[in-house]
């Protein structure tokens, strides 16, 4: 970090609560189906209707033949393995809570 934590600044607030504890993890998100989500939608943890999260971006994987993202998601629920509806076109859609890189059996290099 390049700016001193003590003393007065503008934004010094946020920045000693990002200190203490991030609020948002960065996951990978699996999908089942070939729907894949785009940025800024919105992610839930299961059938609730509180906004948990966003997609930052997503695409079919044409190697896992299945759809892939990455989202912001609330500290609380970031496990590997957990279930998150994704709302895509005014539709939800279940993901799976992944590790990175999506495809570990070769390189796109061969």
């Amino acid at each position: 970090m390049f700016i001193r934590k003590e003393g007065g600044f503008i934004g010094a607030e946020a920045v000693q609560r990002d200190l203490v504890k991030p609020h948002e993890f960065l996951v990978a998100l699996e999908f089942d189906s070939k729907r894949a989500a785009r940025a800024h939608d919105k992610v839930f943890q299961g059938l609730e209707k509180t906004e948990i999260g966003e997609v930052t971006s997503g695409s079919v994987s044409p190697s896992l033949g299945k759809a892939v993202a990455l989202a912001f998601v609330n500290a609380e629920h970031v496990a590997l393995g957990t279930v998150l509806d994704v709302e895509i076109r005014g539709k939800r859609f279940p993901s799976k809570i992944v590790e990175l890189p999506f495809y570990k059996n070769g390189t796109a290099r061969g």
